[in-house]
């Protein structure tokens, strides 16, 4: 069930890093960044998706 995903990252380390983000998301929203009217613009989004993208690489990395 908790098998690799590719090579040393496992279903449960992209998990981690995928409630990672949602808390990041959740703590701009908390602190006002993503408006109800204005929503998330392009370029926030862009940087919460190259730092899960890095997170998940690291992950990867990870041999331990």
């Amino acid at each position: 069930m908790f098998g690799n995903v590719v090579g040393n990252l496992t279903q449960g380390e992209l998990v981690a890093a995928l409630g990672r983000l949602i808390v990041a998301v959740g703590d701009k929203m908390h602190s006002g960044e993503f408006s109800d009217e204005d929503g998330a613009s392009l370029s926030e989004i862009f940087a919460l998706a190259t730092g899960f993208t890095g997170d998940v690489f690291k992950e990867y990395q990870d041999t331990d």
